[in-house]
């Protein structure tokens, strides 16, 4: 596990990270980068856990491509407009929160039918977005953060999901029963719709 987190970093170079061939977690969070060159990360095959959150990163470069047992990825609060990965990558945990809808958009979701955690917090998706997210097929989902997505009319994706345990949708305009909201998850054990315009319970 290398941690780099809080600094003032800027700048990463393949030779950073050049003989790190076993690095298994890196922690990049809350620096100054605004660009990653595409090699940058080309030695780090064993590579598992990626935080570049809360950097002012435009471009990833298609640097993630490389990373082949990449499984979870956090980039909250960058500016990047697209994120690819490789095929044969099996992301379980995505983290997206301050992100941009333009990102989302540039998804696509089938690819990401291993998800065990999702957050989508604080972007303006609004519910319509949520058709374009295959939920019924993402059998190992548990985890899902939309606070603050604008969520309004439906919820009916709620339904596909009964492997969901934890959901946060605190912070949207819910108008429905709160009966529904749990509809068919048996086996949810935390549920956060604190902040919401829900009006009464059945």
């Amino acid at each position: 596990h290398l941690n780099l987190n809080h600094n003032l970093i800027s700048l990463l170079k393949f030779k950073h990270f050049e003989n790190l061939i076993n690095l298994k977690r890196l922690d990049l969070a809350y620096n100054l980068i605004k660009n990653l060159n595409s090699e940058v990360f080309n030695n780090l095959h064993s590579l598992e856990i990626l935080d570049l959150s809360f950097n002012r990163i435009n471009n990833l470069n298609n640097s993630l491509l490389v990373l082949n047992n990449l499984k979870s990825v956090y980039l909250a609060s960058t500016r990047i407009e697209n994120i690819a990965f490789n095929d044969s990558t099996k992301i379980e945990i995505l983290y997206l929160s301050r992100t941009t809808i333009i990102l989302l958009k540039s998804i696509n979701f089938t690819q990401y039918l291993n998800l065990i955690e999702l957050d989508l917090s604080y972007i303006n998706l609004g519910s319509k977005f949520l058709l374009n997210i295959p939920f019924s097929d993402m059998k190992k989902l548990k985890t899902l953060y939309f606070k603050d997505t604008y969520l309004d009319y439906s919820l009916n994706f709620l339904s596909e999901i009964p492997t969901l345990v934890n959901f946060d949708m605190s912070l949207n305009n819910i108008f429905a029963k709160y009966s529904f909201i749990y509809q068919n998850l048996i086996i949810l054990e935390s549920l956060y719709i604190s902040n919401t315009d829900l009006e009464y319970l059945e």
